[in-house]
């Protein structure tokens, strides 16, 4: 399932960059699994965020170079070092047609 963990901001108490596939297409499952992650990884660090793709088609997708931000993923939801509630995002399905994501989200 995780496919990537990032730890940076140590000197602040660390901060978790996760990237993971769900293995589904329900929205409400991927927001959960988004939402459980953070949780699991604040555990361990000040701050968490976690990017959840729906398939490994969509994950495979993603821009390696960190030039842009591919929008196949399904739900990025984070705590900051700040604290307080987790934020939370829907890549939704206009970005998703846009960059023509491989999955199928929402077909």
């Amino acid at each position: 399932m995780v496919r990537s963990n990032e730890v940076n901001k140590e000197n602040k108490g660390g901060q978790a960059n996760v990237e993971l596939v769900a293995g589904s297409k329900d929205l409400k499952t991927l927001e959960r699994v988004a939402r459980e992650c953070v949780e699991v990884f604040l555990r361990e660090q000040k701050a968490a965020f976690c990017k959840v793709f729906g398939n490994e088609a969509d994950y495979k997708a993603r821009d390696l170079r960190k030039a842009g931000d591919s929008n196949c993923w399904a739900w990025y939801v984070g705590v900051p070092l700040a604290g307080g509630e987790a934020m939370a995002t829907e890549g939704g399905e206009v970005g998703y047609v846009a960059e023509r994501c491989p999955g199928e989200l929402y077909r």
